[in-house]
């Protein structure tokens, strides 16, 4: 049996927002005949040091650090590799799996150190890109530098694909943060009158992610039409507590914050709302990602509003799953969500030419043989 080594930087929980395609990586592997150790990176000290999980070893290492901080956490993260180094000082295996930039270091030196084939999981299309200006030319030579060392880079959409193609790597695959067959809906009939529409956004909250353009948008329909309320779903930040409250403030009524949830709430989550509102502020962080939550989305056969960003406007301009705004501009948002709200109809034909999209070519099961056929060169 082939040992797989994954390398996460965070600790490996259902909440967390790149859990579900790390997740359904190492489940696909074990299904077939892998033995999977996740090293989790636990900086909160609240997670259990080790489990398994359908199959999977999950191993964390607690090493305190806040979340999203920068280079500041630098001393947190370099004991965290001091001790990932000793904790894997006996531990023999077959291929390292990395999953984000920060980690590839490790991986490289153990692919020189054991001889072992390395995967880097490129999870951000632009690594770093709130730093300052002048450390933002070290930063993409050092990803150039290290990204040619592994031997397959796996991506999550095209604009990563060219990212690293450019680069000259011979092997790279985009695998998508795709729901599985088992989240697709599978009975989506016209749904019955109802006196509100529940707008939902599922997923973490934090500084910069959106839920200031979305709180503005529905800010500007909601004294004009009674028949709407927001779904908050997920993990506030510690260090946005304070400013999310006072966003907030006055809509207690017609907002609801439902706080972190485990993966397998999401269908009822979906199943709560309308409409999906995927709004970023297209920082130069957020402009080119591809949120998994939009692909949750047409899963659950839910319409979406969303920014242009990562693609999203090619996939909803194709199928006419959604509508998508300019973020910035709160009276664009705000007409997009009168629209959805007004219009039952409009929405069951959104919500059914999303399921088609997902079965047609956004699901897991395309994902896992493109997996599989990595794992497969590099074990040959």
């Amino acid at each position: 049996m082939k040992r797989v080594l994954m390398l996460f930087s965070m600790s490996f929980e259902p909440y967390q927002g790149r859990y579900l395609r790390a997740y359904n990586e190492a489940k696909t592997l074990v299904e077939n005949g892998y033995h999977v150790t996740v090293l989790g990176w636990d900086r909160s000290g609240k997670s259990s040091p080790f489990e398994v999980r359908d199959g999977i070893r999950i191993e964390r290492i607690f090493e305190k650090a806040p979340d999203r901080t920068g280079l500041k956490t630098l001393p947190n993260f370099a004991r965290y590799c001091a001790r990932v180094l000793s904790h894997l000082k006996n531990v023999s295996f077959d291929v390292v799996h990395c999953h984000n930039l920060q980690l590839l270091p490790l991986g490289i030196l153990f692919k020189q150190l054991r001889k072992t084939p390395l995967i880097f999981d490129s999870c951000e299309p632009d690594y770093f890109a709130l730093y300052p200006d002048r450390l933002q030319g070290i930063v993409k030579f050092m990803e150039r530098f290290m990204a040619k060392r592994s031997n397959a880079i796996c991506v999550h959409n095209d604009y990563q694909v060219t990212k690293y193609r450019t680069m000259g790597h011979p092997m790279v695959e985009l695998i998508g943060s795709y729901p599985t067959k088992e989240m697709i809906r599978n009975n989506y009939e016209s749904p019955p009158a109802k006196e509100k529409t529940v707008l939902g956004r599922i997923g973490s909250i934090y500084q910069d992610n959106g839920i200031e353009e979305i709180i503005e948008g529905f800010k500007l329909v909601s004294p004009n039409y009674n028949g709407i309320e927001l779904l908050l779903a997920g993990r506030v930040f510690d260090s946005y507590k304070n400013t999310f409250a006072r966003i907030i403030n006055g809509l207690e009524s017609r907002v609801s914050v439902s706080g972190a949830f485990d993966s397998k709430e999401m269908p009822a989550l979906y199943g709560k709302i309308d409409v999906s509102i995927i709004l970023y502020h297209r920082s130069a962080w957020f402009k080119n990602i591809t949120p998994t939550k939009f692909f949750d989305s047409l899963a659950m056969g839910v319409p979406v509003i969303a920014s242009d960003m990562g693609g999203l406007r090619e996939i909803i301009n194709h199928y006419q799953c959604g509508i998508v705004v300019d973020e910035s501009n709160p009276k664009e948002v705000a007409e997009a969500i009168e629209l959805m709200c007004r219009n039952p109809d409009l929405r069951h034909e959104m919500g059914l030419n999303g399921l088609r999209a997902i079965k047609e070519r956004y699901h897991w099961e395309l994902m896992q043989e493109r997996l599989l056929g990595i794992y497969g060169k590099l074990l040959q």
